[in-house]
């Protein structure tokens, strides 16, 4: 056990040395982006900024002018497409009530399994838009739909998320993503998943989509408790549904929905037993890796502190990667 966890302990400071240069690689990126110090005196000078970088001078240099954005095509839902300077880039309102807190978060949230923030943009009325990096591929959704993945594929997708939740769960404050789901992980070209940061949330954002969407909430979520990164773990574990099945899995018609008496804690200390309706899943299919199916199944657990913690994910994902590769040598 102890071996286990100094293993384990290498391999997250590992990770976490081998996304520093990458990090700090995208926070150039950024500056690229937005420019110097002297060019930012000058934008302010030129341009019409929006209320936000005058409360705010700190944002300033995440500040990317309008015209700098040219080619702007629709894409997905509120999503746009559009090119900055000479990259690619996708652009999303930022709707959030708290503007300020959301961009102070996105300007510190830097790995490289997370979709990179470039900046933030306006349009003609002042409304603020999220600038991010675009990946060829789109959305695991997408990609699930039109494209056959190999288990290798499957598992490496599965290992690039579960690193970024360990970043955002290890942070000193650590980041609950809230939103995981084959539409918030976008894929390049050549397969490498990347997980797109939420600019809100709300449960109503769910509630009112279609019921696949609601299998993406840990249950206890769902009865109101306060989400932890134990509900992102939950989420995970649909995505090794998803994977196994290329696609969302099949709700039981014969019983599309029982009664499950879930223990929940809350924050003043003390227990009850909420009966809560979850709809009867078939999460992994027969032909399923039996190793991913367990692992599968414990990020599933009704009960969060059960739950595996992200780097547990990523030991044993990559230990099967391992295995795997020795088997077809052998």
């Amino acid at each position: 056990m102890a071996q286990f966890q100094t293993h384990q302990n290498s391999l997250f400071y590992n990770d976490q040395a081998n996304a520093t240069h990458e990090s700090e690689t995208q926070s150039q990126t950024i500056e690229d982006c937005a420019g110097t110090a002297a060019t930012l005196v000058a934008l302010q000078k030129s341009v019409d900024l929006p209320n936000i970088f005058e409360r705010h001078q700190e944002f300033l240099p995440l500040a990317l002018p309008p015209a700098r954005l040219q080619n702007i095509v629709p894409y997905m839902g509120q999503l746009s497409r559009a090119v900055l300077d000479t990259r690619s880039v996708i652009l999303k309102p930022l709707l959030s009530q708290t503007p300020e807190a959301t961009l102070l978060s996105l300007s510190h949230v830097r790995h490289p399994k997370i979709v990179a923030f470039l900046g933030v943009s306006w349009d003609w009325s002042g409304d603020l838009i999220i600038v991010n990096e675009y990946l060829a591929r789109g959305s695991l959704r997408e990609v699930l739909s039109t494209t056959k993945l190999t288990l290798e594929q499957k598992l490496a997708i599965a290992i690039d998320i579960a690193e970024a939740l360990t970043y955002l769960h290890f942070l000193p404050e650590p980041f609950i993503h809230k939103q995981l789901s084959y539409d918030s992980i976008m894929v390049n070209a050549t397969f490498t998943a990347k997980l797109s940061l939420p600019l809100e949330y709300t449960l109503d954002a769910w509630n009112s989509d279609s019921t696949d969407k609601m299998l993406w909430i840990a249950p206890e979520v769902v009865c109101d408790d306060p989400a932890t990164p134990k509900a992102d773990i939950y989420s995970f574990g649909v995505l090794l549904s998803c994977l196994d099945h290329n696609g969302m899995p099949q709700l039981n018609i014969a019983h599309e929905v029982e009664i499950l008496r879930v223990d929940r804690v809350h924050s003043v200390g003390h227990r009850n037993s909420v009966l809560e309706r979850m709809p009867e899943v078939e999460w992994f299919t027969s032909s399923c890796n039996a190793r991913i199916k367990a692992l599968g199944t414990s990020c599933l657990d009704l009960l969060p502190d059960k739950r595996p913690n992200p780097l547990d994910i990523v030991y044993a994902l990559r230990n099967l990667v391992h295995e795997l590769q020795q088997t077809r040598f052998m």
